[in-house]
C-alpha cells in the first residue's frame, strides 16, 4: 500500500513539473541561405567563356571570427556588441556557406580548383572578420580579410538596406557577400 502511495505522488509531482512544458510551444526558427546573383561576374566574365585553360588557383577556405562563425545571424545595436536574430539564423554555418560560394563563383569566373598545392598556382583564402546588419545606420557590414598567395587586403562592403522586413537585411547580406567574392576573384585575375 505504502509504495503505490509512493508512485502516486511521484507521478503526481512529475505530472505537475511538465505539465507547463507540455502546451508551450518552441518559436518558429527561420532559416536563410546566401547564394550567388544571377548575373555574377557576367560584366567582367565575358571574354573568360571560351577560355579553353581556365586558369588554375587553390582555394583554402574560409575562416570567420567567433562571433560570426556559427549559424546565427548578427546585428549591432551599439558600437561594443553583438547580438544576434533569435528567431532567424543561417541554414549552415556561415563559413561553411561562403566556402559554397566560392566553389561556384571560381566557376562563374572562369577559374578551374587545383586540389593540391602546386608551384606557380595561386592560393586564395578568405578571413570574416565581421558581417552584420547595423540597426542604427541601416546598413549591412561586411569586413573581409582576403589572402592571395603571400599578399592579403581587406575588404569593406557597406550595402544600405531597403525597407522591406527582415528579407531585406538578409538581401544586402547577400549583396555584400557577392561584391565581396567579385572583388577578390577579380583582384586574383588582375594579379597573373
Amino acid at each position: 500500500m505504502m509504495k503505490k502511495t509512493a508512485i502516486s505522488v511521484l507521478f503526481l509531482v512529475f505530472g505537475l513539473i511538465f505539465s507547463g512544458c507540455l502546451g508551450k510551444e518552441l518559436p518558429t526558427i527561420h532559416h536563410y541561405e546566401l547564394s550567388l546573383d544571377s548575373n555574377f561576374g557576367k560584366a567582367t566574365n565575358s571574354a573568360t567563356k571560351n577560355v579553353r585553360n581556365p586558369q588554375e588557383i587553390l582555394y583554402l577556405g574560409t575562416d570567420a571570427s567567433l562571433k560570426i562563425a556559427s549559424k546565427k545571424i548578427a546585428y549591432k545595436t551599439n558600437a561594443n556588441t553583438i547580438e544576434y536574430f533569435v528567431k532567424n539564423e543561417w541554414i549552415e554555418p556561415l563559413p561553411l556557406m561562403v566556402d559554397s560560394l566560392m566553389l561556384k563563383a571560381t566557376k562563374q569566373m572562369g577559374f578551374s580548383l587545383a586540389s593540391e598545392k602546386k608551384n606557380g598556382i595561386p592560393t586564395l583564402s578568405l578571413n570574416l572578420l565581421d558581417f552584420y546588419y547595423d540597426q542604427k545606420r541601416e546598413i549591412v557590414v561586411l569586413n573581409l580579410l582576403v589572402k592571395q598567395n603571400h599578399t592579403s587586403f581587406l575588404l569593406n562592403q557597406e550595402i544600405k538596406v531597403q525597407s522591406g522586413g527582415f528579407h531585406a537585411i538578409i538581401l544586402a547580406m547577400n549583396q555584400a557577400i557577392n561584391a565581396a567574392l567579385l572583388e577578390s576573384l577579380t583582384s586574383l585575375k588582375n594579379s597573373k
